[in-house]
Order: structure tokens, then C-alpha cells, then sequence
């Protein structure tokens, strides 16, 4: 397939505490992790963008990243990526597409595409390193090939298929296109719903309602990220050169503040504007999702006909997309692959073994990791070398690299940052530590963030009892009697499949956090 794929790999700030830390000078620790790094199932989420774009038959990729994780994405790519495609596609001769990785300093990655047009010497898709998707580039390409002669560029659009993701938490933008009944619908515009929701009208310009008088305005689809590209389309952004806007301008603001002042006062929530000029795509310093709103403005603003942008849009209910872009749909990212893995997984004939730790089909929990007996993994992500202590319940969480549980631990649905430390007894629901921080014993606490990097002395001491096997506090008068202890609870904690135990677990998620149908 003749396309140059950009993966474009953001700074993950509505990830955080997992991705940044506060009051950071660079946004990202050494304690943290790059989004593009983050463990979705087993493997990052780079991992399946690269995969997906490998099963497309791409021509070259080429990945973008801030220059403070370029160190970290490279020795990914180079050094263990090629065992995680392995793994995912069972092929073992080395790929043939080349990947080339290249760092930049602003803080969004998608404004520096204009800057590498020259690398691109063929039709191109931009895609984000974000999702996971059952659904092939092979049948999204399909759109772009049955567009129209004079489109440039498709925009895939997709509808949300996870009940426990709402608009709250995806916030998709306000889309202006034609009717879906065409053979190939164009894209006429969008605006940030927080902006409509703020100015209490959704402002269209006159020249696209007399354009387009019977076009549709879509509130529940959201932008997948995948753009696929004529060549064309870095010729137009050539002949714009000169009209740059600053990286973190105000330009947009100022745009609509303009338009609203335009505006004559009406009692109706659509308002026209009649004044505002048509104005020319400005390119460098400017995310990529507004350079394409430009071009499909374009395409109406002026008096001949221009090229056009078009969308699809996807999302039937046997068809699976997530863009990992908040830390609830991280959550449901890892937890579709997890009920992918036990659908595929056969469970094994044999019992148990008695006081051993029983980690669920649909779990996933790294080979360097250490998990004590008598511990619980349901429906859980543990990254590499982590230390989990005896008699732990971790169900429906996520747990980076280098992580230490102490014994007798309850964590549901939380989130745990590489490095941290939780410690003996604690109980937590529903929150979020961040990287390299400590969690005091016996703590219990319920939809709370832990974050600023508590340093802890007695972390290393933890992990040396842990992997010893030893308690603190514990001594040998108490060892008989924590082991009759043990035997009288030991059928309750071994039978982690019962149906009273997974009414348990409902309960504990019946929030909506998680989707249990």
C-alpha cells in the first residue's frame, strides 16, 4: 500500500499523574511514563499503532515525539518492539517497512507535520499513536478510494460502542458536514463544544449555509485520528509558506471572538455570520486537526470550486474503536483487550493449587513479575518487575512497571504509576497513584489522587521483606497463629470464581466505571 504513515505521539496530559508530574518544568519524570509507552493489555499502546499500520502495508512510517521521551521511543522501536510484533502477528521475519523516529521540541506533535512535508513523497495517513481498534487500515482505506474526483484528504469519524464512556469523558467537538447519505460526505466544519457551550450558539458562516443549505450538524462522533492524505495536500500547504501563526497563539480565540461580535443579536441557538473574509490556511504553529478544518473551509469560502475534504464514519456494534486520550478510556482500552484475551483463552482443567495466587484469563501479568500466595488478579494489567505481597484482591486495575504491593492489599479499579509503592493493608477504590510515590499502610481511601512524589526511606526495606517473604512487624511467637488464621480463611480466598464473589465484584463497580454486560 503506496501510503507514508506519520504517527504522531502526544504528551498525554489529561493522562496524568501516569504521564506528567505537577509543577514539572518539562512535563515529564523520570518516574513517569510517555503515553505512547503506557501498557494497553500487554503491550504499550505504540506497540498496536505500529501493528496496525504494519497489517496496512504502509510504504515507510515515520513516528513524531517530544525530544524529552525521543530517547525512550527509539529504544522501544529499535531494541524491543520487534519481539512485541512477533508476539501480536506470529511473523518472524524481520519487517520490511522502515521506521524512522524524529523528536521535536513543541508540546504538541501534530503542529509539526507542515515542517516534514518534505519527507513525504507519496499519498500519506496521519494517524495518532493512541488507539486500539479491531478494525483493519485495509477497510478504512476503502473510503478514501471511493471519495470524490476533487477530495484530498478523508477524516475517519467514529461512534462510541463503550456504555461506560459518556460525553463527559470523550467531549466530542461540535461536526458540521453534508448528508451522510451521499457517496462521499464532506467535511464543512467543527467547533470545540466547550466553545459552544461557553457562547450559548453555534455560529455558521453564510457562505457555507448558502453552499450548503441542507447540511448536517453531529453531536456524538468523534475524530479517530486517521486522516488519509492525497499528496496534493502538502502541495496547498506549500503555497501557504508565508501565513504561519505563532505556536500557542490566541488566533482561534480571537477568530470567534470575531465572529460573535459579527453576529446580529437573535433569540435562535444558529446564528449566521454575513461578514467574516475568507481567509487562507495558516499552516506552522498550528495542530493539525485545525489545519484540516482550514482546508475543508476552504473548499466553501471562496467563488470557484476548490478541493474538499470528506469523512467516514465508523462504529458498528460488532466493530471495536478507542482512542486512549483520558485515563477512564485507558481504562476500558485495557479492559476490552482483557475480555478479548479470556474469550480466546481456554481455561485450564486442573484445580488451583491450594494457596497459590490465582491470576484470571483475563488478566495480564508480566513474566519479571513476583506474586505472592494467596493474592487475586482479576481483570488486571501488571506491568514487568513488579513485587505483589500475600493475600492481595486486585481487580480491574492498572499497574506500571516497577510497582511494590505490600500483603494484605485491596486495590479496584485504580490506576497505579511505575515505581510506586503501596503499602501493607492499604485499601484503595477507585484512585489514581502517581509514579515513584508511596502509599502509607493500612490507608484506605476511595476516588482520591496521590501524587507529588512522597519519597519513602522504607521503600527498598518493603521490597526486601516482601521478596523474603517476611511481615514487618511480624515476629516468630505470631507465626503459629497466622498460619491457623490462614487455614480457616484459605476455601474463602481460594474460590475467586464463585457467583457470590462476583456479585461482590458488581457491586464494588456498580458506578458505571466498568461495562459488566
Amino acid at each position: 500500500m503506496e501510503f507514508h504513515a506519520i504517527v504522531m505521539c502526544g504528551s498525554g496530559r489529561r493522562l496524568s499523574p501516569l504521564t506528567t508530574v505537577s509543577g514539572g518544568t518539562s512535563g515529564v519524570s523520570k518516574k513517569s511514563v510517555p503515553k505512547a509507552l503506557l501498557p494497553v493489555g500487554d503491550k504499550p499502546i505504540l506497540a498496536h499503532s505500529l501493528g496496525w499500520c504494519e497489517r496496512g502495508g504502509f510504504s515507510d512510517i515515520t513516528i513524531i515525539c517530544l525530544n524529552d521521551v525521543l530517547t525512550e521511543i527509539k529504544a522501544y522501536v529499535t531494541d524491543k518492539y520487534p519481539t512485541d510484533r512477533l508476539q501480536m502477528s506470529g511473523n518472524s521475519s524481520k519487517s520490511s517497512i522502515p521506521i524512522e523516529v524524529i523528536g521535536v521540541d513543541a508540546q504538541n506533535t501534530e503542529t509539526l507535520v507542515p515542517l516534514f512535508r518534505e519527507r513525504i513523497k507519496r499519498d500519506f495517513v496521519t494517524i495518532s499513536s493512541d488507539f486500539v481498534t479491531d478494525i483493519e487500515a485495509s477497510e478504512l482505506l476503502d473510503y478514501h478510494r471511493n471519495r470524490n474526483h476533487d477530495t484530498i484528504l478523508t477524516g475517519i469519524y467514529y461512534k462510541n460502542t463503550i456504555e461506560a464512556l459518556d460525553k463527559k469523558v470523550l467531549r466530542p467537538n461540535i461536526v458540521v458536514h453534508s448528508s451522510l447519505r451521499n457517496k462521499s460526505p464532506l467535511l464543512l466544519d467543527w467547533y470545540p463544544r466547550e466553545h459552544v457551550a461557553q457562547k450559548k450558539a453555534l455560529i455558521l458562516r453564510d457562505a457555507m449555509i448558502i453552499r450548503h443549505a441542507n447540511s448536517v450538524i453531529s453531536t456524538n462522533i468523534l475524530h479517530s485520528s486517521i486522516s488519509f492524505c492525497s499528496h496534493k495536500l502538502i502541495e496547498i500547504l506549500d503555497s501557504y509558506e508565508g501565513i504561519l501563526t505563532s505556536p500557542g497563539s490566541d488566533e482561534d480565540e480571537e477568530e470567534e471572538e470575531e465572529e460573535e461580535e459579527s453576529v446580529p443579536k437573535s433569540t435562535s441557538t444558529i446564528a449566521q455570520d454575513f461578514s467574516k473574509p475568507i481567509h487562507p490556511v495558516a499552516t506552522r504553529g498550528r495542530p493539525w486537526n485545525k489545519v484540516v478544518r482550514d482546508i475543508a473551509r476552504r473548499s466553501w469560502q471562496h467563488s470557484k470550486p476548490l478541493d474538499t475534504v470528506s469523512i467516514a464514519i465508523v462504529g458498528d456494534t460488532d466493530k471495536t474503536f478507542i482512542r486512549v486520550e483520558s485515563l477512564p478510556s485507558y481504562m476500558e482500552a485495557n479492559r476490552w483487550l482483557m475480555k478479548l484475551k479470556a474469550k480466546n483463552s481456554a481455561r485450564p482443567s486442573a484445580p488451583p493449587v491450594k494457596g497459590a495466587a490465582v491470576i484470571g484469563v483475563d488478566s495480564f501479568v508480566a513474566t519479571s513479575t513476583k506474586v505472592a500466595e494467596r493474592t487475586s488478579v482479576k481483570k488486571t494489567v501488571v506491568g514487568n518487575n513488579c513485587i505483589i505481597g500475600k493475600r492481595c484482591r486486585l481487580t480491574g486495575s492498572i499497574i506500571l512497571d516497577g510497582v511494590t504491593i505490600g500483603d494484605d492489599v485491596t486495590l479496584e479499579n485504580c490506576f497505579i504509576g511505575k515505581n510506586a509503592t503501596i503499602g501493607t493493608k492499604a485499601k484503595l477504590i477507585h484512585c489514581t497513584v502517581e509514579g515513584g510515590y508511596s502509599v502509607d499502610d493500612e490507608i484506605e481511601a476511595k476516588e482520591e489522587k496521590f501524587e507529588g512524589f512522597a519519597e519513602v526511606d522504607e521503600a527498598e526495606d518493603l521490597v526486601s521483606d516482601l521478596e523474603s517473604g517476611d511481615e514487618e512487624g511480624s515476629d516468630d511467637e505470631g507465626e503459629d497463629e497466622e498460619e491457623e488464621e490462614e487455614e480457616e480463611e484459605e476455601e474463602e480466598d481460594d474460590d475467586y470464581d464463585s457467583e457470590e464473589d462476583d456479585e461482590d465484584e458488581d457491586q464494588l463497580s456498580d458506578d458505571g466505571f466498568f461495562d459488566r454486560s
